[in-house]
């Protein structure tokens, strides 16, 4: 039941946010947003708001709960009568699936701790007798006391650490003019000052747990990809050296990462980047404001067509598999409100695994002013031939025979009540 339920809620959701994350990335090309601050904090509200849908959306409730009610546990076991039901396999696909997600998690965990380690490797090997040239100045400047080490095993600058931060440099850039050390040096140092390495590692947990999710991939690759335009500003800014920049970009961009860290120049963006770093677009305050304000108005109203077109659902059950409202309120068989004839009737129908199982199942029905099933649920479940220790096997026994009453019951229709609703328990014969 807890797996059905959390099924039933994960698929809506996962295409809820599919939807909203749809609208938002149309935005930006759109309104032509150019700010790299905006648009991080853009891409990080949208995120948060995906996260956040199952807590503040309202919950539908379910249809289905008024009329089928979990039956009750009472159950009669006599003699057996004729042949025993064949003994069959079940596979719980809710179940399946949940240990499908559970594994998956748990491998995402795995990849993000086994480069948590290799970092520490990496921290290991740095060679602690090398003098960065330009540490001090941008230290000084920016008010960052993190240790800057030159590692002759990596090919891209590594920055993480929240309370020792730590700034690795490739052997490779001692070679490089001392512009492009102090553009890489300065863009690693910022990430320190602005403590992204935090950032980093919530945005790594939330892949993990939401990783069969490519929305939740692409959203997250983009507040990066958007961090990584605002530090580039700033560091072009720091520096005042927006062509050595450029060649620092450059310099590094066949360079990859194995670590969970933010790389200094990742090949799929390094062109948009390099576009933004090359030319200098402002945007006025008034066109900020008035284009934050239209794309806030236009992703909630795509958030809120995508909870109706897909809502999340919570089971009605009454307690203990007690009446529905409509039956609180009816009146019981009297002479004078008999119950009426019935005039279609519907034979129920067994699942074949059930072989020659037979059964009564007591439902109690509530009918409307025009003779229709309004409400049933489920009294009690006589099963008379089925006899074993198998907890599973005589709950999916239940399960399917309580099933078959209801849909049998639900298309039967009487002549109307004199006084409705009325209210009655029918006894099904199944098999």
């Amino acid at each position: 039941m807890i797996a059905t339920d959390l099924l039933a809620n994960l698929i809506p959701w996962c295409l809820q946010v599919a939807a909203i994350v749809a609208i938002a990335s149309l935005l930006p090309w759109l309104f032509r947003l150019d700010a790299a601050g905006v648009r991080y904090v853009y891409w990080r509200s949208v995120a948060v708001l995906c996260l956040a849908l199952p807590w503040i959306q309202p919950y539908r409730q379910s249809r289905v709960s008024t009329q089928t009610i979990a039956a009750a546990d009472t159950t009669t076991a006599t003699a057996a009568v004729g042949a025993a039901a064949p003994t069959v396999s079940y596979l719980n696909w809710e179940l399946l699936l949940l240990w499908v997600l559970a594994v998956g998690i748990v491998a995402r965990f795995g990849w993000l701790a086994l480069g948590l380690i290799r970092l520490r490797s990496v921290r290991r090997k740095a060679d602690r007798h090398a003098v960065v040239a330009v540490d001090g100045d941008l230290q000084k400047t920016l008010g960052t006391h993190s240790t800057v080490r030159y590692v002759r095993d990596i090919e891209q600058p590594i920055t993480f650490g929240l309370f020792r931060p730590i700034v690795m440099l490739p052997q490779t850039l001692c070679a490089q003019p001392r512009e492009i050390q102090e553009a890489v040096l300065g863009h690693e140092l910022l990430h320190v000052k602005r403590r992204d390495w935090a950032w980093l590692i919530v945005e790594e947990i939330v892949v993990c747990l939401f990783w069969f999710h490519p929305a939740i991939w692409w959203l997250t690759s983009q507040i990066q990809f958007a961090r990584e335009e605002v530090v580039d500003e700033l560091a072009i800014q720091l520096t005042g050296r927006r062509k050595a920049y450029v060649e620092a970009l450059l310099a590094f961009s066949d360079a990859t990462s194995v670590v969970p860290t933010a790389a200094f120049a990742r090949r799929r963006h390094l062109f948009r980047r390099i576009a933004l770093v090359s030319k200098e677009s402002v945007m006025s305050s008034r066109r900020i404001v008035v284009t934050c304000a239209a794309m806030a108005l236009i992703v909630a109203t795509g958030s809120w067509y995508a909870v109706s077109a897909f809502p999340l659902r919570v089971a009605d059950q009454p307690a203990q598999g007690g009446p529905g409202p409509l039956e609180l309120k009816a009146r019981a068989v009297t002479p004078e409100n008999p119950i009426p004839r019935r005039v279609h009737y519907q034979e129920p129908v067994l699942p074949d695994w059930l072989g020659s199982e037979r059964a009564v199942v007591d439902v109690k029905i509530t009918l409307n002013d025009v003779g229709q099933i309004a409400e049933a649920r489920i009294i009690e479940v006589y099963r008379p031939t089925t006899l074993t220790a198998d907890a599973d096997r005589v709950r999916q026994t239940k399960n399917a025979l309580t099933e078959a009453a209801l849909a049998s019951v639900r298309q039967w229709r009487y002549d109307p009540p004199f006084e409705a609703p009325l209210t009655f328990t029918v006894p099904v014969r199944l098999g």
